[in-house]
């Protein structure tokens, strides 16, 4: 399973849709993306993590 598959299980879990989950990679790839699937504002991020 590599990060894109986990954040498709995560966002189809409703127990687990709310938890924050940051993915980094290492990969150098010439197909990594470097833009989020999806944007989540940073006072939300923020709020969710302190």
């Amino acid at each position: 399973m590599n990060g894109r598959d986990l954040l498709k299980v995560l966002k189809r879990d409703e127990d687990l849709q709310g938890i924050p989950v940051v993915v980094l990679t290492a990969s150098s790839a010439p197909t990594t993306s470097a833009t989020p699937t999806t944007a989540t504002p940073t006072p939300t991020l923020l709020g969710a993590v302190r």
